[in-house]
């Protein structure tokens, strides 16, 4: 059982730093964490939930995976401690909306914000 965990990524050793971090740059990318539809708004009617360049908290919703009719939001504080800071810039957005994603796809490209507000 812990074999089969541990290949699951269930022990979050799946995924770290190293991971995420994109080579001569501050940028850090979105995985995706699970398959599903990618959504990028609540609704079609609706504004998006993120655009590129706008500047977000790690608890900001980014966009929607729908499995199985069930949507589950995603933020940056979903993934623990990989993303430290509190905000972040949205580089890019890699997704269209309704495309199949699996898990480690790239979602998302994030630049970290220092300083104050």
């Amino acid at each position: 059982v812990e074999e089969i965990e541990a290949s699951a990524g269930t022990d979050r050793t799946a995924i770290d730093v190293a991971a995420i971090s994109i080579d001569n740059s501050d940028e850090l990318k979105v995985l995706a964490p699970s398959t599903g539809i990618f959504y990028i708004t609540p609704s079609p009617t609706e504004p998006e939930y993120v655009t590129e360049g706008e500047i977000i908290t790690r608890s900001k919703v980014m966009c929607q995976l729908e499995a199985m009719k069930s949507f589950t939001p995603l933020t940056l504080s979903d993934f623990g401690d990989l993303y430290p800071q509190e905000r972040y810039e949205v580089a890019r957005i890699n997704v269209a909306a309704g495309q199949q994603v699996n898990p480690g796809d790239l979602l998302f490209v994030v630049k970290p914000v220092l300083g104050a507000v």
